[in-house]
């Protein structure tokens, strides 16, 4: 009998954009290589949040200077 494996299904991997707009690029190339593997990709932003968390570790803040949602999609 076949034993089922409960921790590798179909989920999706979860990428979370954050960082200038260098790191932002490598995160939606490694989101894009995975779904080429067959692998269902989300992307999460931080947009929302960035002033908090910017301030909360110390990071500077720059606006982005493409469009990074644009890209995503």
């Amino acid at each position: 009998m076949k034993s089922k494996n409960y921790f590798n299904r179909h989920k999706s991997v979860r990428v979370l954009l954050m960082g200038g707009a260098g790191n932002q690029l490598f995160q939606i190339s490694r989101a894009a290589t995975r779904k080429t593997y067959g692998e269902k990709v989300e992307l999460l932003s931080l947009s929302r949040y960035q002033d908090m968390v910017c301030r909360f570790t110390g990071w500077s803040n720059h606006e982005d200077w493409i469009d990074v949602k644009g890209l995503a999609n």
